[in-house]
């Protein structure tokens, strides 16, 4: 899955989900990404393409006044710049204080106590973003489901910090825009359910266990096994 992460100067930070197969950027409200009180953003200022086939992303310079920066090199109007699958660009445009870092995100889904229809849905899903359902847990960097139930695979991603979040969580899949932003996985978190154990999603991960035991068995699954 491809992504624009803009970064602000406070560390504060929007994620993006880019589509393509191309978006604009500037100050203009005809841009897909707009800034409209940076002075020093020209009104369609540079353009990021997507090319899926080649699977890269290039970014050029729309003959900006003071123009596009990449890795801090000043591109020249009209030229391009680009980035493959195995790279993190850092883009600036003027002299805005934040910058936009694109890079190819290695994401891969795995889910838990989805019903037939959801599963059928999560697999359209994943497709659109590109991204793979995870052969195993280990590899898995996101866990879906729509309930906080104590299966091995929900406390093997509590255990790992794995980003857990519901199905719904997935919607800007579906987008039509070049360009979408991504919700934070910690709003989509999974309700508790009357058999689940109570869990406060809103405690680091690093106390979550503070304090309990766990005990394995001869019988347990060797996955559980991986949590100690």
């Amino acid at each position: 899955m491809w992504t624009a992460e803009i970064v602000e100067a406070n560390g504060l930070s929007k994620l993006y989900y880019v589509k393509g197969p191309k978006f604009t950027i500037g100050r203009s409200d005809e841009v897909d990404l707009a800034f409209s009180s940076e002075k020093s953003i020209s009104r369609i200022h540079c353009e990021v393409t997507l090319s899926v086939r080649d699977n890269i992303l290039s970014v050029k310079d729309l003959n900006s006044r003071f123009g596009t920066f990449v890795n801090d090199k000043k591109l020249v109007s009209g030229d391009s710049v680009v980035c493959t699958e195995n790279e993190k660009i850092v883009v600036r445009l003027g002299v805005a204080s934040w910058r936009l870092l694109l890079s190819k995100s290695p994401v891969q889904i795995c889910s838990t106590r989805l019903e037939k229809h959801e599963k059928e849905l999560l697999k359209k899903r994943v497709k659109l973003l590109g991204a793979v359902m995870a052969q195993q847990m280990e590899t898995a960097t996101h866990l879906v489901t729509n309930k906080a139930t104590a299966t091995v695979k929900f406390l093997y991603a509590l255990v790992s910090s794995m980003k857990i979040v519901t199905l719904s969580w997935l919607e800007f899949s579906e987008t039509s825009k070049p360009i979408e932003l991504i919700p934070k996985e910690s709003a989509s978190f999974p309700e508790n359910t009357e058999d689940a154990f109570l869990v406060d999603h809103t405690v680091s991960r690093n106390h979550l266990f503070t304090e309990l035991h766990v005990i394995l068995s001869n019988e347990i699954d060797v996955r559980m096994k991986l949590l100690i």
